[in-house]
């Protein structure tokens, strides 16, 4: 079981910061993903006797099953924001309930819930809300250490949202200096040992609540304690330098009174009973098919080590698409400006979406590339195919998680090929989701076409930024595969 795990949660934990950073609350995932494999072998202290029959063998297979293939659609239908969210990490319990299943029996699976729910909070899908107090609570922090440094410097003044002033410096305690990441974090960490230890679920919720507010009380005093020296003498190099880890310190600080508590909340280690000798059956067959399984999903998330990873929290700062906005058009400008080709039109067709027509010794006006910028609408590609006879299309996922559709049409007896890619543009101020529809004309016959980098059907492939050299081949042997269909 243990083994199994550990394959299947390389690849998350190659792709995660190994740390909670200060300004994304949402990478508090490393946490349950370091603790999953403690949590296995943790579950030793439930005295698990397998029973393993073929009843067993068929519902644990079905269920990775019915797992891989929830998590190929979904990995398709979100594309990026899959990983964002982490849905691989949510859909995780129906795994580890699987294994189980396959290798305790199906009578053992109580033992393993609780590892299951856990695993579900590893999602920050599930925490959005928590994760979307992030400012509220940095700004009833700032109040708070305001509160504490008022006793002892009567001239200091509040200023809302997080900013504290006296003898002429300020400091702020902004999301960086009061992550709720980190709150979620030491929960995380400690859930899974006070599962470990023997105790009343009473008694394990209040050492759970004791450590999280440890920590609050702990960081509400350093920020005060860095705020007060910052604020009567002004940003020394000493604060600065104890400010940028102090933090984490404390982090681990209140990791290690909290084991040293655990007695005096009548929790303890539990005695493990000495394993005593049979035989399953089923063990070996039952063996072969977990580690076949993992080894599966193993392979099916490798490329994940080149996704483009885009925090959630961009992701719901999400900015309504303008024409006017003039950042998307520097971009798209700029994007064109890398692709080699010589001029191009920028008419608005409207506030919501954009037209460039591109020309180059190539493909010039009678044949030209047109490259619409608009926002998601089914609605458009719906028009693109009815106003044309399909001849044949292909769906594709790329390395860095960018959905690609492409179409082979044949409209007023000319062909085309579209391109559409859904993807988002990073902004200043938040997200945006566009789709980017590529329309190349097909007026070459097939045994003439290059499947190589040689130009100009390299341009396809730097047309739309896919973040890499892998993606951007799968993009340009879409268009070699759409072109040679007839």
């Amino acid at each position: 079981m243990l083994v199994a795990v550990l394959i299947m949660i390389s690849t998350s934990f190659y792709i995660t910061p190994l740390s909670i950073l200060d300004t994304d609350p949402s990478t508090y995932v490393i946490v349950p993903i370091l603790m999953l494999p403690l949590f296995v072998i943790f579950e030793m202290r439930a005295d698990i006797k397998p029973e393993i029959d073929t009843k067993s063998l068929y519902i644990g297979s079905v269920l990775f099953v019915l797992f891989i293939a929830a998590f190929l659609y979904l990995r398709s239908v979100f594309t990026f924001a899959f990983i964002s969210f982490r849905l691989d990490l949510l859909l995780f319990p129906i795994a580890l309930i699987a294994l189980s299943t396959m290798l305790f029996g199906i009578k053992n699976i109580k033992h393993f819930r609780a590892m299951a729910v856990y695993m579900l909070f590893a999602s920050p899908a599930v925490l959005i809300p928590i994760i979307n107090m992030n400012s509220a609570f940095a700004a009833a922090n700032s109040i708070i250490v305001y509160t504490f440094i008022h006793i002892f410097s009567p001239s200091a003044v509040y200023i809302p949202p997080i900013t504290i002033a006296s003898s002429g410096y300020s400091i702020g305690i902004g999301e960086a200096c009061a992550g709720i990441g980190a709150m979620i974090g030491i929960v995380m960490l400690l859930a899974p040992i006070a599962y470990f230890y023997h105790g009343t679920a009473r008694n394990k919720f209040y050492w759970l609540a004791s450590g999280l507010l440890l920590l609050l009380a702990l960081n509400i005093a350093r920020m005060a304690s860095i705020g007060f020296v910052w604020l009567s003498g002004g940003a020394r190099a000493a604060t600065s330098y104890v400010h940028s880890f102090a933090g984490i310190l404390l982090f681990y600080a209140v990791i290690i009174v909290m084991l040293l508590a655990a007695g005096a909340y009548k929790l303890r280690f539990p005695k493990i009973a000495k394993d005593k000798q049979h035989t399953e059956k089923y063990a070996v067959p039952a063996i072969a098919l977990v580690l076949a399984f993992s080894i599966v999903y193993l392979l099916l998330t490798l490329d994940y080590s080149t996704a483009s990873f885009i925090s959630p929290i961009q992701l719901q700062r999400y900015v309504e698409f303008s024409s006017n906005n003039t950042q998307i058009v520097s971009q798209v400008f700029r994007q064109m400006n890398t692709t080699g080709f010589v001029s191009f039109v920028l008419p608005v067709i409207s506030n919501s979406s954009i037209m460039i027509e591109l020309e180059n010794g190539t493909f010039n006006k009678t044949a030209p590339i047109a490259m619409l910028i608009t926002v998601p609408n089914s609605n458009i590609t719906k028009g693109i195919l009815s106003h044309s006879i399909l001849k044949d299309e292909m769906t594709f996922v790329s390395n860095s998680g960018y959905k690609s559709e492409v179409y082979y049409l044949i409209s007023n007896s000319t062909g085309f090929i579209v391109v559409r890619s859904f993807m988002p543009y990073l902004l200043s101020n938040g997200t945006t989701l566009l789709d980017d529809y590529a329309v190349f004309p097909a007026n070459v016959t097939p045994s003439s076409i290059k499947c190589s980098y040689d130009y100009p059907y390299s341009m396809m492939a730097n047309l739309l930024p896919h973040g890499n050299a892998t993606a951007n081949g799968m993009m340009e042997s879409a268009y070699c595969i759409a072109a040679r269909i007839e």
